[in-house]
């Protein structure tokens, strides 16, 4: 399936969507929802921000991209591919402010549409519509497999790279020019050393020197999809036992949500599982510190799985959880197969210690501390 066949499927997984929901059309203006219609095209000029410089308006007629002078010729070039259907509709870029919402109400006219950001005269995308972009089609799965192995050997290259003496800052710079040397961007970059990942869950680079303990979080994006892994090393012989002792338990945390990520199971029966091995591992109440992650994609994360969520694995789906015990943290994005098996790894580790971690009489590799 090429990128021109995959969108005639969206395109038709979408109009059947939209029907079933009494509605004429949707308008995607974020980088996600583009991403995802378009087969990894991108509407992205900032990076940081959710909205893009493209806006889809899809009808059961015909499909239009609105956009500027300034970006029309790339978004017809490379952000979609030649025969998509996908006609480019632009204007001056000093006139964008009026003639862009004109030419959206024009096409909109007389329709009920639904728009991913609160577009003027839009219905909010219903849940319906988002879930079509958790179950993937073939060529998004090998995309997937890329820019997980990519994302693997950027964070390992980085590590690597550390040493103690560097600030957190620095280590997110090598960290950063690893994963844009593989054509892939970076999302979250997060670097705590020693006692800052004690403190913090969510810890934003600083100039803080590495003594002994560093953790470096990523999420990386690529054709619109976004994989995420964590990475901790030891700049020492010997772990000490304590922290040791931690990242066994975050280690059987991990393996027990993977494991039990099958097809069609609800992200509540998921949870569950984790909170037993939280509990059976000596950590009953840290899965309340930080949420345990969920179903990724063209999101971070699609939703949080917590208790009471009952969505369900739709497989091949992605999933990416994060568990943490203070002081460390497992995480890796998988892949639920159909037919309820185990989850493939998407970013395996490669040059990277491993310990085969047993859940429900199945095991899973999951990384260990890294000692340089």
């Amino acid at each position: 399936m090429n990128r021109v066949e995959e969108i005639a499927a969206k395109r038709a997984l979408l109009r059947e969507a939209l029907a079933a929901q009494g509605l004429d059309g949707a308008v995607f203006s974020t980088q996600a929802m583009f991403s995802w219609y378009t087969a990894g095209g991108e509407n992205r000029v900032v990076t940081a921000a959710d909205g893009g410089a493209a806006t889809l308006v899809l009808t059961a007629e015909a499909d239009y991209a609105l956009t500027n002078n300034i970006e029309a010729p790339r978004v017809g070039a490379e952000a979609l591919p030649s025969g998509s259907g996908i006609k480019v509709l632009d204007c001056p870029w000093h006139e964008d402010d009026e003639r862009l919402p004109a030419k959206l109400a024009e096409l909109t006219a007389g329709r009920k549409l639904a728009g991913d950001a609160g577009q003027a005269g839009c219905v909010a995308l219903p849940e319906a519509i988002r879930a079509l972009t958790y179950r993937l089609l073939e060529p998004e799965v090998g995309r997937y497999e890329e820019l997980g192995r990519e994302a693997s050997y950027a964070m390992e290259g980085a590590c690597r790279r550390a040493e103690p003496g560097m600030t957190e800052e620095e280590v997110a710079a090598v960290l950063a020019e690893e994963v844009y040397a593989r054509g892939l961007v970076p999302t979250v970059i997060l670097v705590a050393s020693d006692e800052r990942i004690q403190k913090y869950r969510h810890p934003l680079p600083t100039e803080k020197r590495i003594t002994d303990l560093l953790m470096v979080v990523l999420c990386a994006r690529r054709w619109g999809l976004i994989a995420s892994l964590t990475r901790m090393v030891y700049f020492g012989r010997k772990l000490p036992e304590d922290l040791a002792r931690r990242h066994r338990a975050v280690q059987a945390v991990d393996s027990a949500f993977i494991l039990n990520t099958r097809d069609g199971r609800t992200a509540e029966e998921v949870f569950k599982h984790g909170l037993v091995s939280y509990d059976a591992n000596g950590f009953r109440d840290e899965w309340k510190l930080h949420h345990q992650g969920g179903p990724t994609g063209y999101h971070g994360r699609s939703y949080r799985a917590r208790p009471g969520e009952k969505r369900r694995v739709v497989a091949p789906q992605a999933y990416a959880w994060n568990p943490s015990i203070t002081g460390t943290k497992s995480e890796d994005t998988v892949l639920a197969v159909p037919g309820g098996a185990p989850p493939k790894m998407l970013t395996q580790p490669v040059d990277w210690p491993t310990t085969q971690v047993e859940w429900g009489g199945q095991w899973i590799p999951r990384a260990d501390i890294l000692l340089l």
